[in-house]
C-alpha cells in the first residue's frame, strides 16, 4: 500500500472514535491555518476543549522475509495530536490527558477481538511499544494550547510476487 493509502485508511480508522478529536487530517496543516472551529467540530456551542490530530508516516522500513519471499514493511506512525482549550489551565490539562488516554486504549486495541490492525489498515501494529513525547502548554491569550505526539508501529505484509 502507498503512504497516502496507510494515512487515509488511518484517519478513516480514528475519526470520530476518540471521544475530543475533532478533526482528523491527512496531511501536516499549518497550525495558524487550522481554523479554530476544527478543533470543537460537531461538538455544542460552549465547549470549553478538543482537539484535531495528524496522521504522519516518519518512516517505513522494508525486508524480504527469506522463507517464502513475503516482504515486511513497518510504517513508523506518528499522530501528531495538538489541543485547545478556553477553560482554566487545570480543566485544559485534565482534558488533554484523557483525550491521549482514550487514544492509546484505541490504539492497543480491544483485549476482546484482539484488533491490533488499527482498523484493517495494517496486518498489525501496537507489537512495539507506544510512545508518547508531551510539549509544554502554552497561554494564547484565553486560549491553553497543548500538543503531544503518540507513536506506533504499524506492519504490512506483501504476499510474493510471482
Amino acid at each position: 500500500m502507498s503512504r497516502a493509502t496507510a494515512r487515509s485508511g488511518l484517519a478513516a480508522f480514528l475519526t470520530n472514535a476518540v471521544t475530543g478529536i475533532n478533526t482528523v487530517y491527512t496531511t501536516f496543516p499549518n497550525p495558524q491555518d487550522i481554523p479554530g472551529d476544527a478543533f470543537f467540530n460537531g461538538q455544542p456551542a460552549g465547549t470549553a476543549s478538543g482537539a484535531v490530530l495528524v496522521v504522519f508516516i516518519a518512516d517505513e522500513v522494508e525486508e524480504r522475509i527469506a522463507m517464502g519471499g513475503q516482504k515486511r514493511i513497518d510504517y513508523t506512525v506518528e499522530l501528531h495530536l495538538f489541543h485547545r482549550s478556553t477553560g482554566t489551565a487545570d480543566d485544559a490539562m485534565a482534558h488533554f490527558d484523557g483525550v491521549v488516554e482514550a487514544l492509546k486504549v484505541l490504539l492497543r486495541g480491544s483485549t476482546t477481538s484482539a484488533d491490533h490492525t488499527l482498523g484493517g489498515t495494517f496486518w498489525q501494529a501496537y507489537e512495539t511499544p507506544i510512545t508518547t513525547q508531551y510539549g509544554i502548554p502554552a497561554a494564547n491569550g484565553a486560549l491553553t494550547e497543548t500538543w503531544a505526539v503518540v507513536n506506533v508501529t504499524a506492519t504490512e505484509m506483501l504476499a510474493p510476487q510471482a
